[in-house]
């Protein structure tokens, strides 16, 4: 967390650190101020909007054409909640791919009926880790249209 809030910072960014004995915290910075959050359930969902409310600045995402990214946490919010604290991999990977409110949805498509900097939104990436077997499964694009690939930290994060 220290790197992340003392770094000097040109634009927002999110950052989400976890370690493999299950602690968990989600970063929202910007060049203004930083937002610290802690799961309140067994899980932490971000999408492409401030959580907590912005002191010394506005975030602008508020006054979006379409607040698809608050839809979009709640969508995952609510599906992992309806797991009783029994999820996997593919449980995630799944939710990744919903289409609930489409074009809106969670596996976020380009929108052609819309011009660019309208809605310049897609899913470019999902990422799900499992910390305790050293992994990260990851889609390029959207995850209902690519295949899973992964990355094993075990020697990296052994070293």
């Amino acid at each position: 967390m220290g790197y992340v809030l003392g770094s000097p910072k040109g634009h927002s960014m999110n950052f989400l650190i976890a370690h493999k004995d299950g602690e968990v915290v989600n970063i929202e910075t910007s060049c203004i101020e930083n937002h610290i959050i802690f799961p309140n359930k067994n899980f932490m969902v971000h999408t492409n909007h401030y959580i907590k409310p912005c002191k010394g600045f506005k975030d602008i995402k508020t006054n979006d054409y379409n607040p698809s990214t608050y839809i979009r946490l709640h969508r995952m919010e609510k599906l992992l909640s309806e797991m009783d604290d029994k999820i996997d991999i593919k449980d995630i990977q799944d939710i990744l791919k919903d289409h609930f409110d489409h074009p809106f949805s969670v596996c976020l498509h380009d929108i052609d009926e819309f011009p660019p900097a309208t809605i310049a939104s897609k899913t470019c990436l999902s990422i799900v880790m499992d910390l305790s077997k050293q992994t990260i499964s990851y889609i390029k694009g959207n995850p209902c249209q690519n295949p899973v690939e992964r990355l094993d930290l075990t020697s990296f994060l052994n070293q």
